[in-house]
């Protein structure tokens, strides 16, 4: 049986992922319908792609995925179709599968085409107008080269990055998870075995291996499973407590 995916930021009170589903099911009646989420931030693409290079692994060549989180929607932006070895992404060329494509290959990238005599784009709609069934289409056993034209671009997402200094990096918080933990731009390879400390609002922020080994901290670090290091409160929200923004600085010092 095909797998399409869906990855939204239409939360499930308007009835806009209802509508996709729906088209999807009216082309192909036989297909699995598998939500990762619909409860992204609004418009917000850096949690999009870190959730997109966070799930998508975790499927086979076989699937195709729906990404739809598109301020662009209704302008020039165009749409993708991408073959990965996790399946092929379908969404807005706007960057949101770019950290994917960071550490997979993209084994063929089309453009899709905006009007066919399947799917027609949308000023407001197009993953009910043009992902919803090319993905239908697809697994239904269409090509890609039917979809649209190749293409050998795609835009990048400009994540902020850390920046390594000979005695320490400097990183920020790039985004909050709903359990208001906050995920930052350092990563654990940045450091690996050496010990180092973690320095917040000019404070020193303990390591942990787990939430529970840290609960009498007031906030603590850890190392999640993306690899990056994130600030915490056990059994509590850190972003509420401290009042945590996106851009605050993070410092890994080295410890000679």
């Amino acid at each position: 049986m095909p797998v399409i995916t869906l990855t939204t930021d239409f939360g499930t009170r308007d009835g806009y992922v209802g509508a996709m589903k729906g088209k999807i099911l009216s082309i192909v009646p036989s297909v699995s319908l598998v939500d990762i989420t619909h409860d992204l931030p609004p418009q917000n693409l850096i949690a999009a792609a870190y959730c997109i290079q966070r799930s998508l692994p975790s499927f086979t060549q076989d699937t195709i995925h729906i990404a739809v989180i598109d301020p662009g929607v209704g302008s020039d932006r165009g749409g993708l179709a991408i073959k990965t070895p996790h399946g092929i992404w379908i969404g807005p060329d706007n960057g949101i599968v770019s950290l994917l494509l960071n550490t997979v290959v993209a084994e063929q990238i089309v453009r899709i085409h905006k009007h066919t005599p399947f799917w027609q784009s949308h000023a407001s709609f197009d993953g009910l107008a043009v992902f919803a069934p090319v993905a239908a289409h697809l697994s239904r056993g269409m090509s890609l080269f039917d979809v649209g034209v190749p293409a050998s671009s795609f835009q990048k997402l400009q994540v902020p990055d850390s920046v390594e200094t000979a005695g320490y990096v400097a990183g920020t918080v790039i985004l909050f998870d709903r359990f208001g933990n906050a995920l930052t731009n350092l990563r654990a390879s940045q450091w690996h075995t050496r010990p180092v400390k973690i320095f917040f609002r000019n404070q020193e922020i303990p390591l942990y291996h787990h939430y529970e080994a840290g609960r009498s901290e007031p906030l603590m670090a850890l190392i999640n499973s993306d690899g990056l290091l994130e600030l915490a409160c056990y059994a509590d929200s850190a972003q509420i407590r401290w009042d945590l923004k996106e851009n605050e600085e993070v410092r890994i010092v080295f410890q000679e």
